[in-house]
């Protein structure tokens, strides 16, 4: 039963008992007090009322008669009652129970948050410790695959060199015309071949010169020499340079090995289209300061398309192979066109504008077409293809892609006429970005596309250089980043074999370019 004892609380004690029985069965209950023995209740002298006793026997002890560090009773009483709210221990306050922040706690969840429970926390940890020695394992897998690829491909080339060398090589027409060596040719050239058949499949439409080279290069250095090469374009061109596939280092200034040819191929490059800008102007005498201020005679972006070249020709092929190729691909010379500047001739530069958009257009139908949603959703978040696409036709797609892969879509770039072959290659590219383009973010998009996404190259550095600090952007096989392989972009395209109509192009181009 429950009582209120002198000072108001309440306590609970049990049924009074007969005089005998409490006469012969001494209290259970006893406490220690400090400097005597301990002793039972029943050696306590006791109070002449049954109640009281067991008041005495069962009541709460003052503070000042047990010290805290006391111990509690041996034996708890019996009650046939619960506890009651009275009785129970306070419960501890709600940040005793959490664990203490640490270290690791922050591995998991922001410095702001509450850290976790231990255990929570210790799985989170485990799982991630599993996560990176998952990618750590696909990692090294797709570098073993990777190389066990490249040996095949190496064993496939050496299988079919005999029809290269004897089929091929004496009629590379028939690469256009037979399908059994229209697809060895999409396969991929031998490396060793490209410096013989880049220039028979692009061909010299333009009739240049074969001294053009020499004689361009040779004025050049004539006008440098009498100090009348302008100072900005040459510094225009050295930019570009600086710029172009800086991770094979054959192109450096200082030390690369192919940088002379470079500056020179481009210098050459920039001669001939001033002659062609003088004659333009009637000139009796070619001023290279005064076609400067008229003429843009020297696009960005020629340096990577100069530099693939020099890797597999020698510069007087280079140039030649150069000017036909960009006038072969009417979306390419658009894009490199010699027009007067803005300031001296606005209608003309509006004019190639309106042509650039009029194949960009061209681009977003297809690319509604085939991939709704993502051009639904570039096109709500302002994203236009001149922000993405302009750039990768302008450079040939050579600071975008790895060097092997570059290499081989130019193989195909050299042997199909038209532009289809670009619109095909840039819808492949689209494709496998997909994944990362549904984001409902203009910046996020812009930095994907662009190659600048500092999450995606901060996993990209950990996983292959072992550095997760570095996010600077890659100046040169940006899209490596998204694992964009030459098997990945050679998928897609034998993939738009099944739906790709050149006519369906050719009726897109006449209705936005001849409109």
């Amino acid at each position: 039963m429950t009582v209120t004892d002198a000072n108001g609380e309440l306590v609970v004690v049990r049924s009074p008992l007969r005089a005998e029985h409490a006469s012969s069965t001494p209290s259970t209950t006893s406490f220690a007090i400090p400097g005597e023995p301990r002793r039972s209740s029943a050696s306590i002298p006791q109070a002449p009322s049954p109640l009281s006793q067991s008041v005495s026997s069962l009541g709460p002890v003052a503070k000042d008669d047990v010290p805290p560090e006391e111990p509690l009773p041996e034996t708890p009483p019996h009650t046939d009652t619960p506890e009651t709210p009275a009785e129970a221990a306070p419960a501890p306050p709600a940040q005793a129970i959490l664990p203490k922040a640490n270290a690791s706690s922050n591995l998991t969840r922001m410095p702001h948050l509450p850290p976790k429970p231990r255990a929570e926390e210790a799985k989170h940890l485990a799982d991630f410790s599993a996560m990176m020695q998952a990618a750590k394992q696909a990692e090294k897998q797709r570098v073993l695959s990777s190389s066990s690829e490249r040996r095949k491909r190496m064993d496939e080339e050496a299988q079919v060199r005999p029809v290269w060398d004897q089929e091929i090589l004496p009629c590379w027409t028939r690469a256009r015309e037979e399908r059994k060596y229209h697809d060895l040719w999409w396969g991929g050239i031998p490396p060793s071949l490209r410096g013989r058949l880049w220039p028979r499949a692009c061909g010299n439409n333009l009739m240049l010169s074969h001294n053009l080279f020499a004689k361009a290069l040779a004025a050049v250095q004539a006008a440098q020499a009498a100090d009348q090469f302008p100072a900005s374009l040459l510094n225009a061109i050295k930019v570009d340079m600086a710029s172009t596939l800086p991770s094979l280092r054959l192109f450096d200034e200082q030390a690369g090995p192919l940088s002379q040819d470079l500056t020179h191929l481009l210098l050459a490059y920039v001669y001939v289209r001033a002659d062609e800008a003088s004659q333009r102007e009637q000139q009796s005498t070619l001023d290279l300061a005064s076609l400067h201020d008229l003429y843009d005679l020297y696009v960005p972006g020629t340096a990577p398309i100069a530099a693939m070249l020099l890797m597999n020709v020698s510069p007087p092929h280079a140039l030649i192979v150069l000017m036909n190729l960009i006038a072969s691909k009417s979306w390419l010379k658009t894009l490199h066109r010699l027009e007067r500047r803005q300031s001296v001739d606005s209608h003309s530069r509006d004019a190639i504008q309106e042509q650039l958009q009029g194949y960009e257009r061209v681009f977003s139908s297809l690319l509604a077409e085939r991939m709704p949603d993502i051009y639904a959703n570039l096109h709500k978040m302002g994203i236009r293809p001149q922000d993405y696409v302009r750039p990768w036709i302008q450079t040939m797609f050579a600071p975008w892609l790895e060097i092997d892969t570059v290499s081989r879509l130019w193989d195909i770039i050299m042997l199909e006429q038209g532009d289809a072959i670009l619109f095909r290659i840039a819808l492949a590219m689209v494709s496998l970005l997909e994944p990362r383009l549904y984001v409902r973010d203009t910046e996020e998009l812009q930095s994907v596309l662009h190659g600048t996404n500092k999450g995606a190259i901060r996993v990209w550095r950990r996983d292959v250089y072992g550095i997760s600090d570095d996010t600077s952007p890659p100046q040169d096989q940006i899209y490596a980043q998204y694992q964009m392989s030459e098997k990945a972009v050679f998928e897609q395209l034998h993939a738009q074999e099944g739906w790709w109509k050149d006519l369906t192009l050719r009726r897109l181009l006449d209705r936005e370019l001849n409109q």
